[in-house]
């Protein structure tokens, strides 16, 4: 197979790759729920939540090799796939087909730099890791100055960017002025805050100041809250929830006659409207919550896996987060670390990324 980069592609091709031979190589590293799990314990057809499910659906995509030290993980994801041309190995040293064009890394982000180090060995035109990029700011800059070395393009993969409900929710929450912006979650300020954040800079750029809100939870990955001042839209809070027994990740958007919220970590959005005397003559209330699209998983996988291959065959923008994008994220994770540790003192995540201020 050829191995094609985007600088060597004629400028007049188009994004289809209907009736083109050629093929994108792809090797998976860590066989966990988000590469392969997700879809071997609950498969939806239409709605891939794997990597490797998305990437046997996408035309002109192959899985070259999953890369797994657990051996019962590994021949689990092989028995589901069923993949004979795929090489289901322990380390990445043993892959051995030599055209691997990208590499789509999700082992923790605790012992990324590593892995991530033995991945740039298969000499890969684009490596996307899981969220977040790393476990610190400085392995972040170590691993993006490492890829620029190998000529290999990071990204990182939030793929609510490629989700048709929340590029819904981004085209009506973006043309109306907000108040404010509420997100709520648990999980973890890492896992499912930084979603938050990468929604937040992706829909309306920088974010210029951090503020905890309280105390510092415990725990390895604590819920935190924290207030954001955005550049370029209203005024965002965050805020951690400990002690529930159930996933939270609802984010509410404020406008003047007007609430959109997403629900359920984005399987369902609705808005509501201002209604003059719904309760009491004389006050305005919000109406029930109207579905805005069908309920359903939170896809974007597969439109991950497209773009990546029309990005490579063609050229085209590859819309996943870039290593700037997401050291940006990080950065905003490590203000509200750095925040709370100093009592809520307001922090600009920007001086923590040596970004230019205004």
């Amino acid at each position: 197979m050829s191995r094609i980069r985007p600088h060597e592609i004629e400028p007049d091709l188009h994004q289809s790759t209907a009736g083109d031979p050629r093929t994108i190589g792809v090797a998976v590293i860590g066989l966990g729920r988000i590469a392969s799990g997700y879809d071997e314990q609950t498969p939806a057809p239409d709605v891939p939540r794997s990597h490797i499910g998305a990437i046997r659906q996408t035309d002109s995509v192959r899985l070259l090799a999953a890369v797994e030290p657990d051996a019962a993980r590994r021949e689990s994801a092989r028995a589901h796939w069923q993949d004979d041309d795929a090489q289901f190995v322990d380390t990445i040293d043993k892959v051995s087909d030599a055209s691997v064009d990208a590499v789509v890394i999700c082992t923790p982000s605790d012992e990324r730099e590593p892995v991530f180090e033995a991945a740039l060995e298969l000499r890969p035109h684009v490596v996307v890791v899981e969220k977040p990029l790393a476990a610190t700011l400085d392995e972040a800059h170590r691993m993006a100055a490492a890829a620029e070395q190998a000529d290999a393009a990071l990204y990182v993969n939030f793929h609510r960017r490629f989700d048709p409900r929340h590029r819904t929710l981004r085209q009506r929450a973006t043309a109306q002025p907000l108040a404010r912006i509420v997100a709520t979650y648990n999980n973890g300020l890492h896992n499912y805050a930084s979603h938050a954040v990468d929604l937040l800079l992706d829909w309306f750029g920088p974010i210029e100041r951090v503020t905890a809100i309280g105390a510092v939870p415990e725990g390895d990955d604590p819920n935190l809250s924290f207030a954001c001042r955005l550049s370029n839209g209203p005024p965002a809070v965050v805020l951690g929830v400990d002690g529930l027994d159930y996933d939270l990740f609802d984010i509410q958007f404020y406008g003047a006659d007007t609430r959109l919220d997403l629900l359920a970590g984005g399987a369902r959005l609705e808005q509501r409207e201002a209604i003059s005397d719904r309760y009491y003559a004389g006050y305005r209330h919000l109406s029930d919550g109207a579905a805005i699209m069908p309920d359903g998983p939170v896809g974007g996988l597969d439109a991950l896996y497209q773009s990546l291959r029309d990005h490579l065959t063609f050229g085209a923008p590859f819309g996943a987060c870039s290593a700037a994008q997401a050291i940006d994220g990080l950065a905003v994770l490590e203000a509200a670390e750095l925040s709370a540790a100093t009592n809520g003192c307001p922090i600009d995540p920007r001086a923590l990324t040596g970004a230019p201020q205004p």
